[in-house]
């Protein structure tokens, strides 16, 4: 269930990968909506494992625990995904606006994509709407290759993750003790044999 959930977030992060700047806001809400549902399924379960597992004394810590792991796996993806994203934007938009911009106006434009259009507003039309094209398209790129490092994660985790359950299932338990190699003891402690006495 687990590895088929974030399958699921894979094959919609490939959606994803193919963003255009006119793709329309369909394409972008859709696959953005499938990949919460992976998502979602895989939390449920992964709680549902780790409560089950933990002894019912421990089952606040495992909650605790369960939690801190998704904000802090949340936050690290953001700021990953985030950092490569913007990077991805301010490289390509430097290349692509238009070269009547001051370097104050292309700075402000590179930093979000908000900006850039608060920006183009006060631009003459044919400047502010290339710089505009020129914005949706870097965010365009830079969507594309976020979610391609995030299928890349997803199907690499999803393989992990079956690939240790299955492990974990098929290894086999403790052998059983001997009798012989443990003689029953009497109540003091002291072995003794099960032999009937003649």
């Amino acid at each position: 269930m687990i590895a088929a959930g974030l399958l699921v977030a894979t094959a919609d992060y490939i959606m994803l990968a193919l963003l255009q700047a006119d793709s329309g806001i369909v394409h972008l809400v859709s696959g953005m909506t499938v990949v919460s549902i992976g998502i979602g399924a895989v939390s449920a379960v992964v709680t549902e494992v780790i409560l089950s597992a933990a002894p019912p004394k421990r089952a606040g810590a495992a909650s605790a625990m369960t939690e801190t792991s998704a904000e802090f796996g949340g936050a690290l993806g953001i700021a990953l995904l985030g950092s490569i994203g913007t990077a991805v934007y301010r490289s390509k938009l430097a290349v692509s606006a238009p070269d009547d911009l001051t370097s104050k106006e292309l700075e402000a434009a590179r930093s979000t994509l908000g900006s850039a259009v608060e920006t183009a507003a006060a631009l003459p039309r044919s400047t502010a709407e290339s710089l505009r094209n020129a914005a949706f398209d870097a965010f365009a790129r830079e969507a594309r290759i976020a979610s391609v490092v995030s299928a890349v994660l997803m199907t690499g985790a999803a393989v992990l993750i079956a690939t240790l359950l299955r492990t974990t299932r098929t290894r086999p338990g403790p052998a059983p003790q001997s009798t012989a190699e443990h003689p029953h003891r009497d109540r003091a402690g002291n072995p003794h044999s099960r032999a009937t006495p003649s």
